[in-house]
């Protein structure tokens, strides 16, 4: 038990010491593990440092592709990129894989959410630019160029702030 807690640290250590860099996976990929691997990726994504959140999931997918935690991140990723078909199909695999307690919670509520965004959008139009996806029903095309414009803008603003 010593050894896991030791490489779980070891692992904790490089992932917040490298935050751009991806984590090279030694440890096993005990329950425990994955589950704290799943906390960082979550976080990293929740944090809206998306690289950093990807590599996370990627290296789950590898090490336990079936595991609820896997399945729910992969889920939460695709609902953060506007897929919300490809969200409600991981979600659904996270609650027949197994999740329990606050994970199946958590999964529940993000499909019920993923579900009624995609509902809401299946008749929209979509048109990706830049940095941006905006979906929009089609009488309000008109105001496309001006929106493509204007959050443009506002990223170049931001990104000279920060």
């Amino acid at each position: 038990m010593r050894t896991r807690a030791v490489a779980l640290a070891a692992l904790a250590l490089s992932l917040a010491a490298a935050p751009h860099a991806r984590a090279s996976i030694t440890v096993g990929t005990t329950p425990e593990e994955i589950a704290g691997l799943a906390r960082v990726a979550e976080k990293r994504l929740d944090e809206w440092r998306f690289a950093e959140g990807r590599a996370g999931v990627a290296d789950l997918v590898r090490l336990a592709p079936k595991a609820p935690e896997t399945l729910y991140l992969e889920g939460y990723e695709r609902f953060l990129e506007g897929d919300y078909g490809g969200a409600v199909q991981k979600l659904d695999a996270t609650l027949g894989a197994g999740a329990r307690d606050t994970l199946a919670a958590n999964a529940r509520e993000l499909r019920t959410l993923a579900s009624e965004a995609r509902d809401a959008v299946k008749d929209h139009k979509e048109e990706r630019f830049g940095h941006f996806l905006i979906r929009y029903p089609a009488v309000d095309g008109v105001l496309v160029p001006y929106a493509r414009e204007a959050l443009e803008a506002a990223y170049r603003a931001l990104h000279e702030d920060l």
